[in-house]
């Protein structure tokens, strides 16, 4: 695996526009939407995230799988947005969105663990039916607390203020559903670490870890509100640092190969020893074989040939002198195809010329034939004839 100047530059932009979004979420503090602003953020860098996944990624699976993990991202930051800034003033829809985050928060773990599973999967071999217990089991957490007001096994509420304001209690099912997600992204690191080990070269594997090891001291110090003394709020909000870890992790998962993609095409070209030149919509070079002068030179023995493709073209030399070769060797082929076919021809003519007379030959005999009997019968009558008419002068 080696990662390319753009590979190497868009991650390093990703990472420095979710740190970014900390710093513009401190420094527009108290300002209306400011809360929101690193959910709109985020969401932002997850689509031109997804625009590139359905680019790169080559297994239909995964890219499907990705694509939802990134819609359930989505509609966090969606649900984040409503509940803090829309619905501020709104305790009973504020509830309800509170509840309702656990939908994508149950459905992004289980989508990660099915993307593990699914690395270096046998497209022919589906995944056993057991697996669809965790989706029966999640869509039946996620209806649990989506009905938290009817038995409170989720959340109670001992103030009578039916809100998360600190003064609610956690039951069982609140403590089941969060095993229910930790235990998933436990299962899925765990199922990706073990490929990680049989198909990525061993300096490679510390990659995926990365974003484990932000991810896990982001959530052991959460609790201790440390921000405190350093900024006037949080710097990410729970969701999208959860957000960051997934999409960096499957990002390592990308880049050490684990999920085939189309990369590391830059490393080819450059080493393709066609002459080459990638342009741009204004013409400019972008990417060039080690053996393109550009701008190219046409000869009498090459040809420059121009493609459009998406967002420029590509134009390359090609070598006709072995095309020239073969239609010189062509012209003569089909000049001796010609001569032969004359002399065919001309051959031809002189056997039906032949055969008609010799038709003519046997038809002739057999009239001979036909009426040679008549023809001596005549001359045998006029000679008669002529006997007798002799002995009557006598």
């Amino acid at each position: 695996m080696i990662l390319t100047k753009s590979s190497r530059r868009n991650i390093i932009l990703f990472v420095l526009a979710f740190l970014l979004c900390g710093v513009l979420r401190n420094l527009l503090y108290r300002v209306d939407f400011a809360f929101a602003f690193s959910s709109i953020f985020c969401s932002a860098l997850t689509i031109l995230w997804i625009i590139t996944i359905q680019k790169r990624v080559t297994d239909r699976r995964l890219r499907s799988l990705i694509l939802w993990i990134a819609v359930f991202f989505l509609l966090h930051f969606l649900l984040q947005i409503l509940r803090y800034d829309v619905f501020d003033g709104d305790i009973n829809v504020r509830r309800y969105l509170w509840y309702s985050m656990y939908i994508p928060m149950t459905a992004q773990p289980l989508l990660c663990f099915f993307i593990a599973v699914n690395i270096h999967r046998p497209e022919d071999k589906p995944l056993p039916r057991c697996y669809r217990l965790l989706i029966v089991i999640g869509v039946l957490l996620v209806i649990g607390f989506l009905t938290n007001d009817l038995h409170f096994f989720a959340k109670s509420f001992p103030s009578g203020i039916m809100n998360d304001n600190g003064q609610e209690k956690s039951g069982p099912l609140y403590y089941l559903i969060n095993i229910f997600i930790y235990g998933l992204y436990v299962l899925a690191f765990t199922t990706i670490q073990k490929k990680n080990h049989q198909y990525v070269a061993r300096k490679y594997r510390w990659i995926a870890v990365i974003p484990l090891l932000i991810g896990i001291t982001y959530f052991l110090l959460f609790p201790f509100d440390l921000y405190a003394l350093f900024f006037r709020t949080r710097i990410w909000n729970m969701g999208e640092m959860m957000g960051f870890c997934v999409i960096a992790t499957l990002e390592a998962c990308i880049q050490t190969g684990l999920i085939p993609a189309n990369r590391g095409y830059e490393a080819l070209f450059s080493a393709a020893e066609l002459p080459a030149v990638i342009l741009d919509a204004t013409g400019k070079p972008v990417y060039h074989t080690a053996v393109a002068p550009h701008p190219f030179l046409q000869s009498d023995t090459e040809k420059r040939v121009s493609h459009p493709i998406p967002g420029g073209s590509i134009e390359y030399l090609v070598d006709i002198k072995q095309v020239q070769s073969l239609n010189q060797q062509l012209a003569e082929r089909t000049q001796q195809i010609e001569t032969r076919n004359a002399y065919i021809a001309e051959e031809t003519r002189i056997k039906q010329e032949r055969a008609e007379v010799e038709n003519r030959n046997r038809l002739y005999e057999r009239i001979s034939k036909i009426v040679k009997p008549q023809l001596e019968q005549i001359d045998y009558l006029l000679n008669k004839s002529d006997g007798c008419g002799k002995m009557e002068l006598a």
